[in-house]
């Protein structure tokens, strides 16, 4: 039973490991922020956003980003390689949501581009990644955590949760990587690290989010107002960007042990793979939402469930039985339809996400 299993997440992870590229040879950057922000405005979408001082900070990261990726080493470029690629992913939807007519999506999106504009010293090599986001990731978290606490209009005390959650991340990954420049420093990286917490809370958030999102397609659907659609959207940006972080991170601490010769454990290996897996298709769905986004967002809720739910499956024998979320349906319902009319007994059925997570507790 073991080796079929392993045998299904092999297939499963073929994908990801099959789409490293070679470096190419021509090291030009051909993402241009200025380029994307201008089409979109050409296509007559409404602007509700004025603030762009964030467009040649963006820039910057994901320059710096992209060309120290190019020099890293095995695996760890493979790794590095696939999350710019979100990552580009990523910053050309905000982009796209920037010039959305809806406010919630438009205000998020744009606050969230002037976060992340506070990485544009992520350049260099993989160990001054490590270095520059450990310093700005607190920031980041703080305000990722105001973006989703002024959600409380449309989805209530969810944003409490989902902060909680979020900061909880934000605290464990911070620090890690102080450990880890601590051990290079004083043990030039000999020490082992362990990663594991950062993902277990990376996978806590993403099932907080899914379980979210499947509550509001299975119990909501017809009561939920466009603002609660909006607002949990900007829940799965917020995620998704910490899903695009950890990994990335994780390859750039695969590429310090390569260049000191240290070997790459096969758990360090593994939960790449994994995480990488989820990370590739939850931005496929992200990149698929165009305007109105009501149908596409509710494919992204979709996806984003059934992505979390193999992760959870893929992760057992790397991070353990996953120990669930601290919210449940029927708060989720009472918080997305004022005066939600599912109780928690009656809905605890029909949600997957729950059943994935009662049936690996046994």
């Amino acid at each position: 039973m073991r080796i079929l299993k392993l045998l299904w997440v092999f297939v499963l992870l073929c994908k990801t490991t099959t789409a490293c590229k070679d470096k190419p040879n021509d090291k030009q950057v051909s993402f241009s922020v200025e380029k994307i922000w201008q089409s979109y405005r050409k296509k007559g979408q409404i602007c509700l956003c004025e603030d762009v001082s964030w467009k040649q900070d963006i820039q910057n990261y994901y320059n710096g980003c992209r060309t120290a990726t190019w020099e890293f080493r095995g695996k760890a470029y493979c790794l590095a390689d696939s999350v710019v690629n979100s990552l580009e992913e990523f910053l050309t939807k905000l982009i796209f949501f920037t010039n959305s007519n809806s406010t919630i999506v438009t205000t998020s999106s744009t606050t969230m581009l002037n976060t992340l504009s506070k990485c544009k010293k992520l350049n260099r090599s993989g160990m001054n990644i490590i270095f520059e986001f450990q310093k700005v990731l607190p920031a980041i978290i703080k305000d990722f955590n105001e973006v989703a606490t002024k959600l409380s209009n449309h989805i209530g005390e969810l944003t409490s949760s989902f902060t909680k959650v979020l900061g909880s991340l934000g605290s464990v990954f911070t620090n890690f990587m102080k450990e880890f420049l601590e051990n290079c420093r004083l043990f030039k990286c000999e020490k082992q690290v362990d990663y594991k917490p950062v993902l277990k809370k990376c996978q806590k958030l993403m099932n907080t989010v899914a379980l979210i999102g499947e509550t509001l397609l299975n119990e909501c659907e017809a009561e939920a107002t466009q603002e609660v659609y909006d607002a949990v959207l900007v829940l799965d940006l917020i995620c998704l960007y910490m899903a695009i972080a950890v990994p990335g991170i994780n390859s750039c601490v695969m590429d310090v042990l390569y260049e000191h010769d240290y070997p790459i454990s096969k758990y360090v290996k593994s939960s790449a793979l994994v995480f990488d897996y989820a990370l590739v298709e939850l931005t496929k769905a992200v990149s698929a939402i165009v305007f109105p986004i009501t149908k596409t967002v509710q494919n992204l809720l979709t996806v984003f469930v059934n992505i979390t739910m193999s992760l959870n499956k893929l992760a057992i024998d790397i991070l353990g039985l996953f120990d669930g979320v601290e919210i449940t349906v029927g708060e989720i319902v009472r918080n997305l339809v004022k005066g939600g009319r599912v109780t928690v007994s009656a809905s605890k059925g029909k949600i997957n996400i729950l059943k994935g997570v009662t049936k690996f507790l046994g």
